[in-house]
């Protein structure tokens, strides 16, 4: 069964390849949402087994 992750990727890829289709050849998107990109992911350290 599809995660809720797999759903929302295959979701937007749709939605490229149909805006490709078109003719659109860049999207706009905000500097605030490449920042985001750009920072790291922060992960919980993983605990050792009990």
């Amino acid at each position: 069964m599809a995660s809720d992750f797999d759903r929302l990727l295959d979701a937007t890829i749709q939605h490229l390849r149909e805006l490709q289709a078109r003719g659109v050849r860049h999207v706009p998107v905000a500097p605030e949402t490449l920042a985001a990109l750009r920072r790291p992911v922060i992960r919980p350290a993983a605990r050792p087994p009990a």
